[in-house]
């Protein structure tokens, strides 16, 4: 039997080797990192100081082209500013920062030479990456990636420019330019863009708001267009810029009045008209503040009491009375508009149609349906007619006006009474339904103004109607502003 072997140690050796190689291999990169020329710094210099300078530097080497036509060594310069960085939040030794800036700006100086050096050979596509860099092209992610891009490929070919074919150069010239401009738009327009798409995705916008979204698509659209051909000449695109963002804030305006409304499916014309209003007030308060400043400055400045500046005085007030004036106008109009639209979501599509006719609410009965020939009101309407009876004094009517029509069958003079005969009997069940101090008044129209062709029965169906007109009065109610 041979003797048993001594247990092999070759496995901890290599561990113990691979690690002093590891620790070796540290030492010796951290004094590779710590090597090479030295920038002249004072020792007794302020490393905060420098460092800051520094950091100045290697970004206005960056705007001279150096990251991409030198790339090592100003990629070495980077990486000396962020370990002195690094040293001075861990309040490290003066020295050692201060050696990091020497040797990050020895790198950043031969970055510069060679830049400059190489910059001659290419002057015009480094002109157009300068001036998409000007534009902002590095801030925007959607342009982030392409910039990379050309920019990488300017350092693969910087060592020697002069050996890339004019094609190739006009290539990536191309590209910086398109860049510049895609960034001018962004610059300009990227408010206008994040709020039609928000509009459109978030918001069903082409539901809700289809002309505001149209509008809003097509001044942009043509204030791309405008930036794009005049790139330069801020003067000629920046009315089109102007209307896009213009129309943009309406989109989304109308769209929150639309949401915060509370009434179901507000129409978008009535939001339109309620964000022009509400504009309207916020003009005029701004104006009433500004005429009560200068009415106070002028009786601080009128105290000697001379005649011009007694003149002046009763100007500003007759000024800010009439601003006031129209300030409580528009007030009143939007609560009226909201007011209505509230009335007019309390129907539904069965019952009546209800439609804001400038200060009053036209509510044209669908479910009040006439036996024929008949004008007693049918059982079936009571509820409806209750509802308008309802919102009627919601709204503080001061004026009602019940219209009645019919279709074509039958004779005029006979289709006339009937319509009157109709309307009255709408008109006398508001009347003693709780409307007695109302302007409760009745006309029948006959078939005069027909809604739809009489050729059909759905047609004469629809002729054969009820509207009654709601003109709130002067104690109508008021929603607050706020």
């Amino acid at each position: 039997m041979q003797p048993m072997k001594k247990p092999t140690t070759f496995l901890p050796t290599i561990i113990l080797v691979l690690i002093l190689a590891f620790m070796l291999g540290t030492t010796v990169f951290m004094t590779g990192c710590a090597s090479g020329p030295k920038a002249d710094i004072p020792t007794g210099a302020n490393p905060q100081d420098e460092v800051a300078r520094f950091e100045t530097d290697v970004r206005a080497a960056a705007d001279a082209d150096a990251d991409v036509l030198a790339f090592k060594e100003y990629d070495r310069a980077v990486k000396h500013l962020e370990q002195a960085k690094r040293e001075i939040a861990s309040q490290d030794d003066a020295q050692d920062i201060l050696d990091d800036v020497r040797y990050g700006r020895a790198q950043l100086e031969a970055a510069k030479s060679t830049a400059q050096q190489r910059r001659a050979k290419a002057p015009t596509v480094l002109d157009a990456r300068r001036a998409a860099m000007k534009a902002g092209a590095a801030r925007f992610p959607a342009l982030q990636k392409e910039l990379a891009k050309v920019d990488d490929e300017i350092r693969d070919k910087a060592e020697d420019l002069s050996k890339v074919d004019s094609k190739k150069m006009m290539h990536l010239q191309n590209r910086y330019v398109a860049l510049e401009r895609d960034a001018v738009v962004h610059t300009e327009l990227s408010g206008a863009m994040g709020r039609i798409e928000d509009a459109r995705k978030n918001h069903q916008a082409k539901k809700s708001a289809p002309h505001t979204l149209q509008t809003a698509e097509v001044d942009l659209a043509n204030a791309r267009t405008a930036v794009e051909t005049n790139v330069h000449d801020q003067g000629e695109y920046k009315p089109a810029v102007d209307r896009a963002n213009a129309s943009a804030r309406m989109l989304t305006d109308v769209i929150n009045t639309i949401h915060s409304s509370g009434t179901k499916n507000l129409p978008e014309g009535n939001a339109i008209q309620m964000v022009t209003q509400q504009r309207k007030i916020q003009d005029l308060e701004s104006d009433v503040s500004t005429q009560a400043a200068q009415l106070s400055a002028a009786a601080q400045a009128g105290r000697a009491k001379d005649r011009d500046s007694a003149a002046r005085t009763d100007a500003l007030n007759r000024q800010l009375s009439e601003k006031e004036r129209a300030l409580q106008g528009a007030a009143a109009t939007i609560s009226l508009q909201e007011a209505l639209e509230k009335a007019r979501s309390e129907f539904s599509a069965e019952e009546a149609e209800a439609y804001q006719q400038g200060d009053s609410l036209l509510i044209r009965l669908k479910s009040v349906q006439f036996a024929s020939g008949r004008a007693d009101l049918p059982r079936n309407s009571l509820a409806v007619l209750a509802k308008v009876n309802g919102v009627a004094k919601d709204l503080g009517a001061g004026k009602i006006k019940v219209e009645g029509h019919t279709d074509s069958t039958g004779t005029e003079a006979k289709n006339q009474v009937l319509s009157e005969k109709r309307a009255d009997a709408v008109a006398t069940y508001l009347k003693t339904n709780g409307l007695a101090d109302a302007d409760v008044s009745s006309e029948g129209y006959g078939l005069s103004k027909p809604l739809a062709s009489n050729k059909s029965r759905a047609g004469r169906a629809q002729n054969r109607r009820v509207d009654v007109v709601i003109t709130p009065g002067a104690d109508a109610p008021t929603t607050s502003q706020e």
